[in-house]
């Protein structure tokens, strides 16, 4: 199966993307961004078609005050416990 490639990942997201609502971490308050959300959230090994969708659905979830967010680090201390 092809890869999708890093740059590529960025133009998807940048032309998918669209405008995206500034969130921070829920539990340490620190700044995140979309393209670090999206890179963590959805799968490489795949056609750039499904990466699309799966770039709206990460859209979906970032711009939806009901749900917060973590970043890596708090994610990872939370999945431990």
């Amino acid at each position: 199966m092809k890869k999708i490639s890093i740059y590529s990942l960025s133009s998807v997201i940048k032309t998918f993307g669209g405008t995206t609502i500034k969130r921070k971490c829920w539990k340490c308050n620190s700044n995140l961004l979309f393209f670090y959300f999206c890179a963590k959230n959805i799968t490489y090994n795949i056609n750039k078609v499904d990466v699309e969708k799966d770039v709206e659905k990460a859209k979906k979830i970032w711009n939806n005050p009901h749900i917060q967010v973590l970043c890596c680090n708090c994610f990872d201390v939370h999945n431990k416990s």
